[in-house]
């Protein structure tokens, strides 16, 4: 069935199965059919980077496309493929900052099978609003998806509580908004009573099981100023964290960092030079994984995104989708490392502690040392690393969500 909407066309087709039915309606845009872009290595010219207010901040290196070759080459494309990628997805970021705020949401996520669509799950039927919201945009929705995100996010929560009460002491959760399911692996102690939540028909479960006398399988592990230096133990100088990003509460200027790290730390600057940092406040639970800390420095809004270049953050991260494309840095690995995105709702429970809000990545390109680096996209920071988890498997790392530290610590990142 195919009728006309808005000079745009509304395609309907049905899909059936035994358990649930899904209406996908897609609208094409023939704007970003037809967009095409010529790319140059040249500053002057270079439209997504730039080095803000403070002119020391980029080399040349920057204007390398960094990213958009990690991107290029991850994908098989051509490197003015991977910018038109970019800009479609720059452009649906207000789009998905929007929708996901509806109560029968359920998910999203990147296709690159036929060019760049953004897929959207709706419990029911999608809202006028919502499909007017969309026009010329690349979006397909999917109706009728089983759960939305507010009912896994508590059923989620339901099945910790459960499994806290009968003494499990590390598991990790994360959504499945497509699927409508749990996804959760946990170390499973002999003797222990396995919930009633956790044999429900929508958890995928993944028991990791401890012999007799034997520990438990570690399935969550912690891994001038800028973001993404090194951060000391002020003891001993000894290597301990790396920095996220500049953030600010109005008044004072400070670093962000993993709430995990310690809370007495030394920064270290790129050209060796060490000074203090004074302890402001910490965040270890559902907002994620969060500190900052002030210095004697001046904090510039840039960030090294590898061990000697660094740029200019102009925007924070919103919403992110499955499939979105992100980077790292961290002082203890090096260099700069990116990867998809997993899952965008996870939560990790550990040493008595539940870190919520963590976006789990395909991958484990992280070592120790690198917990509080900065999970970026060109000139966008979108989260500091927390660590790594199993999930389905495999280990993935998972990072803190900058879009939450407001929430968990009253500050923001610094885009200025």
């Amino acid at each position: 069935k195919i009728r006309p909407l808005d000079s745009n066309y509304l395609m309907v087709q049905s899909n059936r199965n035994a358990k649930k039915r899904f209406r996908t309606v897609s609208i094409l845009s023939i704007a970003f059919c037809s967009l095409s872009l010529s790319v140059t290595s040249s500053a002057s010219a270079d439209p997504l980077l730039s080095s803000g207010s403070n002119p020391d901040s980029t080399d040349a290196e920057e204007f390398n496309y960094t990213d958009l070759n990690f991107y290029a080459e991850s994908q098989g494309i051509s490197l003015a493929e991977a910018q038109r990628h970019h800009l479609i997805r720059e452009s649906l970021q207000p789009f998905l900052d929007s929708v996901e705020q509806h109560p029968r949401f359920a998910a999203a996520w990147i296709d690159r099978e036929s060019g760049y669509s953004l897929y959207v799950y709706f419990v029911g039927q999608v809202p006028e609003e919502i499909l007017k919201s969309a026009v010329n945009k690349p979006v397909i929705f999917v109706e009728d998806a089983a759960l939305s995100q507010s009912d896994l996010v508590t059923q989620a929560s339901e099945l910790r509580s459960a499994l806290r009460a009968a003494g499990y002491q590390q598991f990790v959760t994360g959504l499945n908004g497509r699927s409508g399911t749990l996804e959760v692996t946990l170390s499973h102690n002999p003797g222990l009573q396995l919930p009633l939540e956790a044999k429900a028909t929508n958890v995928d479960l993944s028991i990791l099981n401890v012999s007799a006398g034997n520990s438990l399988p570690q399935i969550s592990q912690e891994e001038h100023t800028y973001g993404g230096d090194e951060l000391l133990r002020s003891s001993n100088q000894a290597l301990l964290c790396t920095s996220g990003f500049v953030v600010t509460n109005g008044s004072a200027h400070g670093v962000l960092t993993a709430g995990h790290c310690s809370n007495s730390l030394s920064y270290r600057q790129n050209n060796g030079l060490i000074y203090s940092t004074t302890y402001q406040g910490q965040h270890k639970g559902i907002w994620g994984d969060f500190q900052w800390h002030t210095t004697e420095h001046t904090e510039f809004d840039d960030y090294y995104y590898t061990d000697s270049s660094r740029r200019d953050v102009s925007a924070a991260g919103g919403v992110s989708a499955v499939g979105d494309y992100r980077c790292f840095h961290g002082e203890s690995s090096g260099g700069q490392s990116c990867d998809y995105v997993y899952n965008t709702w996870v939560t990790s429970y550990s040493g008595g502690i539940e870190y919520d809000r963590l976006v789990a990545m395909e991958e484990d390109n992280t070592i120790g040392g690198d917990s509080g680096g900065p999970w970026f996209w060109i000139n966008t920071a979108w989260g500091v690393h927390k660590g790594d988890v199993l999930m389905s498997g495999s280990s993935r790392n998972v990072w803190s969500q900058g879009r939450w530290v407001n929430n968990a610590l009253g500050v923001s990142i610094r885009t200025s």
